[in-house]
């Protein structure tokens, strides 16, 4: 076997994972015995030491295989295993960032969404976006029902931002829904209700951006080999959830016209050469000088940036506070309000960006008590 062949074997369970909705795994674990046998000894000619090491460190963690009783075979067979679960996250990615289109599952079973798509204001749909006009959120916002049947958030929107976004900025707005599952009955794991977190006290600063001008900043995680008592958190949030930066840049092109946009990048999925980019960008036409309390935004919007192989490079060395960064090998929109108070931006950004010490030191920063 040489690594064309090996890949086109990933390809292949990684398409029977998906067909079936079973795990990577369990589905390796389900090839008959002689495939299984003739697997181990095609991927023993192009797998190395290091290969071996590392599919015994997940060996603790996966479990399975008892009739794989050599530990050289055991690492190797987690080593595909490691690898086919890469490739799985890479096919997931591109589904998720996948355009609407009426033939898949979603729009099947519910043709009637097709025309809830949202439009540009150019009058063309965004294929990414479902006004919620007559969707009810259900159990603890990961799902919603229309017609009697459900449909699905991806689980990169968290169900208490959109549990925070519909009790306190409306329930009228455009979301993400799941195009490529559509269910009669809702699974049970998600019918339990969830509680809404009160809003920090509210904070205030002036637009004080002007015309042509420029702000940017940068939050960045160090590496840190053990962890303490004080960075516990920071460690947790660097090896755990990969995080390695919050960036903002903020800029006003016209006296009306202030944009921002906040990116936490994580490099949780590096080894399957990814980066993500959780995404918020906001506009507002209020005029220079306008409270922070009074200023609104005419739009807000969360979106998914996935950067992959040479552009996951580009993107690495590249800051938002210092211009323009390299465009995502795809991206996706999560979710859009229109006309909702620029304050609305905090609580989203708690909920939305995975470190909590990143987003409070930066709003700390930006802005300030009164």
């Amino acid at each position: 076997m040489g690594w064309n062949e090996y890949s086109r074997t990933l390809d292949e369970i990684v398409s029977n994972a998906d067909a079936s909705g079973a795990a990577v795994l369990d589905v390796i674990q389900k090839l008959p015995q002689v495939e299984l046998t003739a697997l181990l000894a095609e991927v023993r000619l192009i797998k190395n030491e290091s290969d071996i090491k590392e599919g015994q460190r997940f060996e603790s963690i996966f479990g399975g295989f008892p009739t794989i009783k050599d530990p050289i075979e055991r690492g190797l067979i987690y080593s595909v295993v490691v690898d086919a679960e890469r490739r799985h996250t890479v096919s997931d990615l591109r589904k998720m960032c996948a355009q609407y289109v009426q033939e898949q599952p979603l729009f099947r079973a519910l043709p009637e969404l097709w025309e809830r798509i949202r439009e540009t204001p150019d009058g063309k749909k965004d294929f990414e976006l479902v006004s919620t006009d007559d969707l009810e959120f259900v159990g603890d916002f990961s799902a919603v029902k229309y017609k009697n049947r459900f449909a699905f958030i991806p689980h990169y929107l968290p169900s208490q931002l959109l549990a925070w976004a519909s009790t306190t900025l409306g329930t009228k707005f455009f979301v993400r829904l799941d195009p490529w599952n559509c269910l009669d009955v809702l699974p049970k794991t998600i019918l339990k209700e969830i509680a809404v977190r009160p809003a920090n006290p509210s904070w205030a600063s002036d637009m004080r951006i002007y015309r042509g001008k420029k702000e940017g900043a940068r939050h960045v995680l160090e590496k840190m080999d053990e962890p303490t008592e004080e960075n516990k958190h920071l460690f947790w949030d660097f090896h755990t959830k990969g995080i390695r930066r919050l960036e903002i840049s903020a800029r006003r092109e016209h006296d009306d016209h202030f944009s921002m946009m906040i990116e936490e990048l994580s490099a949780k999925e590096e080894k399957s050469n990814i980066w993500l980019g959780r995404c918020i960008h906001l506009d507002s036409r209020d005029p220079i000088g306008t409270e922070f309390s009074k200023c609104r935004l005419d739009h807000i919007d969360l979106a998914m940036n996935v950067y992959m192989d040479e552009t996951m490079l580009i993107r690495e060395e590249q800051f938002l506070d210092e211009g323009k960064v390299v465009d995502a090998s795809c991206r996706i929109h999560l979710l859009r309000y229109n006309n909702v108070p620029f304050s609305s931006l905090l609580e989203m950004s708690r909920y939305f960006f995975q470190s909590e010490a990143l987003t409070e030191e930066w709003i700390v920063d930006q802005f300030p008590r009164t």
